[in-house]
């Protein structure tokens, strides 16, 4: 207990079987949903292979989860849910590492330089002005968004672990082997 052994064992499509559970690691493949209640649910692609992952709302990271691209690299632990009627075999999230992100793009309006204000269209094909200045600009512009998130691993809070689940101040910390001393005697029965 406590150990996360669980989830050391690698899952694919052949072994990823209803109650088993292991890590995969994949490239978020949609935009990811968010259901009724605040559970949030996407999907991975591995080995050319695409697997469900939901990330409950009590667990703490489901927004974490909201604000994952198409193109995120990402290594998931869980364990496998058995197929509903809404949803295939899914993988219940006990944590997921972020490996990489993929920069989040958006075409936009062009900013006015003088009035630092957005251009406004002129109609189909004329471009844009600036209301205040009467300055143009051709062509719609692309900017980066900021990501929300970063390249971490994101774990739920302890109200949400399972007792297989190692906690995050025990990630790191390697177990000490304890030998059994042979020459003690390990079986004693006690009278009253």
């Amino acid at each position: 207990q406590g150990t996360g052994d669980h989830l050391k064992n690698e899952l694919n499509f052949e072994t990823m079987k209803p109650y088993s559970s292991g890590k995969i690691t994949g490239i978020v493949s949609n935009m990811p949903k968010i259901e009724k209640g605040g559970h949030v649910f996407f999907k991975i692609l591995s080995k050319n292979h695409e697997f469900w992952c939901a990330v409950y709302k009590p667990t703490g990271i489901s927004t974490v989860a909201s604000n994952l691209i198409k193109g995120d690299e990402i290594c998931v632990g869980g364990g496998v849910r058995k197929a509903s009627k809404n949803y295939p075999r899914i993988i219940n999230l006990e944590f997921f590492e972020i490996i990489s992100l993929e920069k989040n793009f958006s075409i936009t309006n062009p900013f006015c330089k003088k009035c630092n204000k957005k251009m406004k269209s002129k109609g189909q094909n004329q471009g844009f002005q600036c209301i205040r200045c009467g300055k143009k600009h051709s062509k719609k512009i692309t900017v980066e968004i900021p990501r929300k998130i970063k390249k971490q691993l994101y774990i739920p809070k302890i109200s949400a672990h399972r007792h297989l689940t190692r906690p995050s101040q025990r990630i790191g910390i390697t177990n000490k082997k304890s030998d059994f001393d042979k020459s003690l005697s390990w079986f004693c029965v006690y009278r009253n």
